[in-house]
């Protein structure tokens, strides 16, 4: 993984109620709220096909109440160097790799009415803990093990109404200057409404080619979890084993789908393209002993033969 993204609400903790997050599969956009104090929080996050960029677009049941702070870091790695810094509307972080790949990635704040001002300017590695390296599984950890969110600079939104964070990444397989690739990038208009429409109907375009259904009656008022819970009791089968089939084909559609601009693309690797752990089990890495093909056999028959391009043409590649 390139970076983490760090949002942080200058809101009282003690007084959070109502808080719930949900996957939108069919869209595939991910959205959380909560309440405080009397109002209503909204924020909802995508990956633009489209854009090539994460948008993330925060709501407030009453206007000026947006004001937090927006930061982007890595852990610790013995394998990386990492610097970064902000502007006063955006954040910035570049890496190398030690066997010299750069990437680099800019969150840039957009918002209607309010102000951006100014955070932590320059990225700082101070107090971090250095895993020791090990081989094979030994050296795999998550960022929950070693969490640090203020190691990296930071920008702050005060009394918005509205709010957008765009944040697009690049390695020098695109550019010599990852960074400034990035920040060229958004120099661009936003049509946020347009960008938002287009994700909908390109990501449900994959979705709704199939549709299983294997439960009567459908609940969306109960947490994932706590219908596990319940299949274990009663050993019956609720709508979580429809949900996985589903959530199977989400994870596909969100890793494997093309780009359409028929640049090359890495296929779908090991733990999934959106990995949240700096080291994960077996690094995400290409396995050709059946692990890369496990992840592209179900795919036809779930009208996805079309993601099969990224895979065919890496092959190729070899």
């Amino acid at each position: 993984p390139a970076f983490d993204q760090y949002i942080t609400m200058y809101l009282p903790e003690e007084n959070v109620t109502d808080y719930k997050r949900w996957l939108d599969l069919e869209n595939g956009i991910a959205h959380t709220e909560f309440t405080v104090n009397g109002v209503t929080y909204h924020r909802e996050s995508f990956c633009s096909a489209e854009y090539g960029a994460l948008i993330t677009h925060m709501t407030a049941s009453l206007p000026c109440r947006l004001t937090g702070e927006v930061s982007i870091s890595r852990l610790c790695d013995l394998e990386c160097e990492v610097d970064g810094g902000a502007d006063f509307d955006s954040v910035y972080a570049s890496g190398t790799f030690e066997e010299g790949v750069k990437f680099a990635a800019v969150s840039k704040i957009f918002h209607r009415n309010g102000r951006t001002t100014g955070g932590k300017k320059n990225y700082g590695i101070e107090n971090d803990t250095v895993p020791q390296k090990k081989f094979g599984l030994g050296y795999v950890f998550t960022r929950d093990e070693m969490f640090n969110s203020k190691r990296g600079a930071s920008v702050c939104f005060d009394t918005c109404d509205e709010l957008w964070i765009v944040t697009v990444l690049s390695t020098d397989a695109e550019s010599n200057d990852p960074l400034t690739a990035c920040r060229r990038s958004l120099e661009k208009e936003f049509d946020f409404e347009s960008l938002y429409n287009a994700q909908c109907k390109r990501f449900s375009e994959y979705y709704n080619r199939i549709k299983l259904e294997l439960a009567e009656e459908k609940e969306f008022d109960i947490s994932t979890a706590k219908l596990l819970e319940r299949d274990r009791e009663k050993g019956s089968i609720s709508p979580l084993c429809e949900l996985t089939y589903n959530m199977s084909r989400y994870t596909a559609i969100a890793s494997g789908m093309p780009r359409l601009n028929g640049e090359f693309k890495a296929p779908i690797n090991l733990q999934g393209l959106w990995n949240r752990d700096t080291r994960p089990a077996w690094e995400s890495d290409y396995h050709l002993d059946l692990n890369i093909q496990m992840c592209y056999w179900p795919l036809p028959s779930m009208g996805l033969t079309d993601l099969m391009e990224p895979f065919l043409c890496w092959t190729e590649n070899l």
